[in-house]
């Protein structure tokens, strides 16, 4: 998976004290774009609203450097009124520029710190930023004032899914539904919470009612399909798979979620039949294949005479593989890129295990086992020593599960916001950093 972590030079929390009037500053530094000297030959704005809304026919053309050049002019004619910087930060924010979102709706909320379109596109920078304390006050301060906001519902239930809470999660997705029934990224995070909570069920009902509302939904279709697999429904599976991909596809992505499951045998057939169907996917899925052997040798070394031999590689393709699901897919609360990718498989060994890798059954039953973190950035190995790699870092506050522990050595399962979603993640953690009850400074 992809994952651009912008740092910040202020805090998210003190955005609303950044701004300037017009009497310091003409605004030039919230532009980002093509020079404005391109635009000198519109017809310039009589008024601040006219400004907009050039700026506003610009945008829905999908012009953003002149939609930004006209918001800008907006706020230059008048810049008591918070429309043109919140105009101005959607922009930035849907380019990724989240600096320049931040300020400008740093200066929305300075001339209305109630507005609640700023306060949860705050949020969500905030929630993209692994800054959970953050994200929860903009998103209680959004329901404080409207508490019919379905964003924020969904965003705290992110939250909430993020630190293990999946029930309170899945009352958060229930109470956005009410407010937008048809939603299927929210039906979709209700599904996974119920997943993660033990309700498949439910869950089931869930992910099927994403997918009658969208055929095509890939994200609802995948973790369908997990569940399909959890309970050994295989053929199920690959017909739910093949209504959204090829058949090569759909059997190479349902060996590996059969690998992630531990079901080795039935992997290795799914992972031969995608090598049979397309000369494309002979590499993948030839090197899924080995992977999967080597996890089934090392739960259980005598499984390895049952399994046939793995094919002899051939030359690859010059076609580019297309990349498959990740480790499993997670809840959003927008909807995912179409093309997905794939991740590290799991073992029954800590030290195997993926970094991304979904509880297994004899997981929940230590997850019981919560604590916090109380480094200010505590590292996150690979292994339970300090020449570990480092594969990510926690913030102080956040709860993790201990799976395991060896000496001074914790096995955490923790959940992490990622790409618009919330991914399960794994990894080592020094135990003298985890307290069962959180101290705030």
């Amino acid at each position: 998976m992809r994952l651009l972590v912008l740092i910040f030079s202020v805090a998210i929390a003190g955005c609303a004290t950044t701004a300037q009037h017009a009497t310091d500053s003409d605004y030039s530094d919230l532009y980002a774009g093509r020079s404005p000297v391109v635009f000198a030959t519109k017809l310039p704005a009589d008024s601040a609203s006219a400004a907009i809304t050039l700026g506003d026919q610009a945008y829905r053309s999908g012009k953003l450097d002149q939609a930004l050049f006209h918001y800008l002019q907006s706020i230059k004619l008048d810049d008591s009124k918070a429309v043109g910087f919140y105009r101005i930060g959607l922009v930035h924010r849907q380019r990724g520029n989240l600096q320049l979102a931040l300020r400008a709706f740093g200066h929305v909320l300075e001339r209305d710190d109630r507005h609640v379109g700023a306060l949860e596109e705050l949020g969500l920078i905030s929630l993209k930023e692994h800054e959970l304390d953050s994200a929860s006050r903009y998103f209680d301060r959004v329901l404080a004032v409207d508490s019919d906001r379905a964003r924020a519902h969904n965003g705290l239930g992110v939250i909430s899914d993020l630190n293990g809470h999946h029930k309170l999660a899945a009352d958060r997705f229930r109470r956005a539904l009410e407010l937008q029934p048809n939603a299927i990224h929210i039906v979709n995070n209700l599904g996974y919470s119920l997943y993660l909570s033990g309700n498949w069920d439910e869950a089931e009902e869930k992910f099927a009612q994403a997918l009658r509302l969208d055929p095509k939904h890939e994200l609802a279709t995948h973790n369908l399909a997990l569940l399909q697999v959890r309970r050994g429904q295989h053929e199920k599976a690959l017909h739910l798979l093949a209504q959204v991909t090829s058949e090569a596809v759909a059997n190479n992505d349902l060996g590996y979620l059969c690998m992630l499951d531990g079901q080795h045998n039935a992997a290795e057939r799914f992972f031969r039949a995608a090598i049979e169907l397309s000369p494309t996917y002979y590499e993948m899925a030839h090197r899924n294949l080995d992977k999967n052997r080597t996890l089934a040798q090392s739960i259980n070394p005598r499984l390895t005479r049952v399994l046939s031999p793995a094919p002899t590689p051939v030359t690859a393709v010059s076609a580019p593989l297309k990349q498959v699901i990740e480790s499993e897919p997670m809840p959003t609360y927008r909807q995912k890129p179409a093309a997905v990718r794939l991740a590290e498989t799991r073992s029954s060994t800590p030290r195997s295990n993926p970094i991304t890798a979904e509880p297994t059954a004899s997981d929940r039953d230590n997850l019981y086992l919560k604590r916090y973190v109380t480094a200010n950035s505590l590292n996150v190995r690979d292994d339970s020593s300090e020449s570990g790699s480092v594969t990510d870092k926690i913030r102080r506050g956040r709860v993790v599960r201990v799976l395991q522990e060896s000496g001074d050595w914790a096995y955490i399962l923790y959940w992490r916001y990622h790409n618009d979603g919330v991914l399960p993640r794994r990894g080592w953690v020094h135990a003298s950093f985890l307290t069962e009850v959180l101290v705030r400074a």
